[in-house]
């Protein structure tokens, strides 16, 4: 999704320090809050491409946040040149495998 850009004429653009004052001008409703945007990293588009084919490939995405003693056990357990995403599959699929033959 595209950015907006926010435009207004340079003798009506006003710089308000004080907290008080902008809380004011702000909830008088005929004022709002202008800020320049970013633009998008270089590696953006890229990011995106990628995200699409994983997605179309069928994956899904995964985010989870962990206790430092986990993420460094896991860690542990990963074989030089191993993705995270690599490693957690071979551990499942160990974990399955001692389940199987139990």
């Amino acid at each position: 999704m595209k950015k907006p850009t926010l435009l207004v004429p340079r003798q009506n653009v006003r710089e308000v320090l004080s907290p008080d004052d902008a809380a004011r001008l702000l909830a008088s409703g005929s004022w709002v809050r202008v800020a320049t945007t970013k633009p998008p990293a270089h590696s953006a588009k890229r990011q995106r491409d990628f995200q699409r084919r994983r997605k179309a490939a069928g994956y899904r995405q995964l985010k989870t946040w962990l206790p430092d003693t986990v993420y460094q056990r896991l860690m542990a357990e990963r074989q030089p040149g191993e993705t995270q995403a690599a490693l957690l599959e071979r551990l499942l699929c160990e974990v399955l495998t001692q389940r199987a033959k139990s």
